[in-house]
């Protein structure tokens, strides 16, 4: 996870460098809300999946996350833009 020096700019990295078969979606906490993009498949390996946004800017702290389709959440540390 990382951002530029203004947080308006979210870029959520996920390195996945063996295992089975895995469907999950990548995205983003800030202000204690989640922000999700759409699932994709992630059976690939070893691939590096990447998703870049704009977000409004702020200086307030942002964690990347990642959502398994079997219910599990990694989070990664927060960060902060400023």
């Amino acid at each position: 996870m990382s951002t530029n020096k203004t947080g308006s700019l979210a870029d959520l990295a996920y390195w996945r460098a063996s295992g089975g078969a895995l469907t999950a979606k990548m995205g983003y906490e800030r202000n204690g809300t989640n922000h999700w993009f759409a699932n994709r498949n992630m059976n690939t390996v070893p691939l590096l999946y990447q998703d870049v946004t704009a977000i409004s800017a702020s200086c307030n702290a942002i964690i990347g996350k990642l959502y398994t389709t079997g219910g599990t959440t990694y989070t990664t540390p927060a960060i902060d833009p400023c």
